[in-house]
């Protein structure tokens, strides 16, 4: 039995009215992957993905679902280019963030946010 929340719902129906929007599919992918539904929610990362490339929120999300299901390389992809992505946006705690999920050292996106 699947059980549908309101945020579903509301999503949904957002997505009837608003069928470009990156945003609303990341918003539920994010549901889908709180609540453990990592298919549905990979799959609503793709499609912002598609309609917003630069969406380094996207990415991370996809990254973390990809981690959590033991896809090392898609996940060091996904969350590298949201990294390179947040650095561009200036946003370097943010990157920090995606590499810390990989274990990886942090100092770089400080470093390359101040060249």
């Amino acid at each position: 039995m699947m059980v549908t929340t309101q945020a579903q719902i509301n999503l949904e129906q957002a997505l009837d009215r608003e069928m470009n929007e990156a945003k609303i599919y990341l918003q539920r992918g994010l549901v889908q992957m709180a609540l453990g539904r990592y298919d549905g929610a990979t799959e609503d990362f793709d499609r912002a993905i598609d309609l917003d490339p630069t969406s380094a929120d996207a990415y991370f999300s996809r990254g973390t679902v990809r981690f959590r299901l033991d896809d090392q390389q898609g996940a060091t992809e996904d969350l590298h280019q949201a990294a390179d992505l947040y650095i561009d946006q200036g946003k370097p705690e943010a990157a920090n963030q995606a590499l810390q999920v990989l274990g990886e050292e942090t100092d770089d996106a400080w470093t390359d946010f101040e060249n």
